[in-house]
């Protein structure tokens, strides 16, 4: 398996190196050739080229950005990911962890936008620490703190992460709950829902309930809840520093499944939701046609409006990840 770092700059590589373009190719150019590098400031090369994206990606971003701000997005899903943690606000205050980390030693800083997120510099071993195993903190990135922020849950609510995963989301939104009310955490993974079940019983959270796909809850709960989050699959071309792979996995094929796909899984979301009650809808994409035409496609086809602004983050540069959030209520 080829090494992440040369996985970022395979189009380059390909395009610097000798042919046969294979892994051993690769490698051999990357360690032992300066030459790639300077290639990628060469503005005679094709843009794609530069920031080593394959053409049909970066053709789909630049027709969402413009090309100079696809050029800035794209090299900077070629850095190494920046680590972020998630402070449990059920248990303990972001400044205790904050001084704690610095104690040890660790080079950290308060998130700008997550009131419980700390930044961390460089690579460290955190799991075997007593305050993460005791559920006071986690890894997770701070776009996806921001979008379970958006679920502006309060004691007595019900809410359903409705692709609840291994409950990252539901773990920021829930300490805002205070253990009252109710929580279901739905997704068709078994796997997953008890990864779920450790994470939220760690973290102290205790009103909870996992929902496999046949569960008998799911005809109770429906036209129930005043909450209900649908973080969906995507092509998750907003993370692409965690997995450089997927990007020359892309082709627009994959991404009208995945349009197909989303809009299946927010109507059966949307199920759920009660009179009076919001649905947020997000991804982990830079795309127009997962983003805003979907939103789009979410008014005009279920008769909903927007409760805010769509709100779309870009990747930053030794920052956190990108994503898209649009919060929807039905009309009256």
């Amino acid at each position: 398996k080829c090494p992440t770092v040369v996985s970022r700059r395979q189009g380059l590589l390909d395009y610097v190196a000798p042919p046969p373009q294979n892994w051993s190719t690769r490698l051999r150019t990357f360690f032992i050739s300066d030459r790639w590098r300077a290639h990628s400031l060469n503005e005679r090369l094709p843009a794609h080229i530069r920031c080593s994206f394959p053409e049909t990606l970066f053709r789909r971003i630049e027709s969402a950005l413009g090309t100079a701000k696809a050029l800035n997005v794209c090299n900077t899903m070629n850095e190494k990911p920046t680590t972020f943690l998630r402070v449990n606000a059920m248990k303990t205050r972001r400044d205790k962890v904050f001084k704690y980390l610095l104690g040890k030693g660790l080079p950290v800083e308060k998130c700008a936008h997550s009131p419980v997120g700390i930044q961390l510099g460089g690579t460290h071993r955190l799991r075997d620490l007593p305050e993460f195993q005791q559920g006071y903190f986690e890894m997770q990135d701070e776009s996806s703190q921001l979008i379970g922020f958006k679920v502006e849950a309060k004691a007595g609510d019900v809410v359903m992460d409705f692709c609840g995963g291994s409950g990252g989301k539901t773990l920021v939104f829930a300490p805002l709950m205070e253990n009252r009310g109710r929580v279901y955490v739905h997704d068709p993974r078994d796997s997953l829902l008890m990864q779920a079940r450790q994470r939220l019983r760690r973290a102290g959270i205790e009103n909870y309930h996992l929902l496999p796909p046949r569960h008998p809850s799911h005809l109770r709960i429906r036209g129930k809840c005043d909450w209900v989050l649908v973080d969906v699959p995507c092509t998750a071309t907003a993370t692409l520093r965690r997995n450089p792979e997927r990007k020359w996995d892309f082709s627009d094929d994959k991404l009208f499944e995945y349009v197909h796909l989303q809009r299946e899984i927010f109507e059966k979301a949307l199920a759920y939701l009660k009179p009076g009650g919001k649905i947020v809808f997000s991804t982990a994409s830079v795309l127009d046609e997962e983003n805003v035409q979907q939103t789009k496609y979410f008014c005009e086809k279920h008769g909903l409006y927007l409760s805010e602004a769509p709100f779309h983050s870009l990747p930053q540069s030794r920052g956190m990840e990108g994503f898209f959030c649009a919060v929807f209520e039905r009309q009256s």
